[in-house]
């Protein structure tokens, strides 16, 4: 295999793990389980630190663990490496509202 080829075949790989773990992230936290959506969490922002999706999920963990301020601090993180992200614009308005966002979306685990 060439070097390109390497490269191509790791960002998918890569690509395929991230979308897992969003999935496993998501499962947790509609089960209103923060504490096992942190303990998956962890790992995955250690890995992937610029992942908006990763923090809009870390921010309905802590919305759920009851922790609003730093719910906050990861919704405008998430929105700093993924401007576009409409879940994480939408959680932080209702944030900043008073109210109590909640998981937008439903997880897709890939099944080979």
């Amino acid at each position: 295999m060439d070097r390109l080829a390497l490269i191509e075949r790791i960002h998918s790989v890569e690509l395929a793990l991230t979308r897992e773990q969003h999935a496993i992230v998501a499962a947790e936290l509609m089960r209103k389980d923060p504490v096992a959506a942190g303990d998956q969490l962890a790992p995955a922002l250690a890995a992937w630190p610029d992942d908006g999706q990763l923090h809009y999920l870390a921010a309905i963990a802590k919305v759920l663990a009851g922790d609003a301020k730093g719910a906050r601090a990861e919704l405008v993180t998430a929105l700093a490496h993924a401007p576009d992200l409409t879940a994480a614009r939408s959680a932080l308005g209702v944030l900043d509202a008073g109210g109590r966002p909640v998981l937008e979306g439903e997880p897709e685990l890939e099944r080979p």
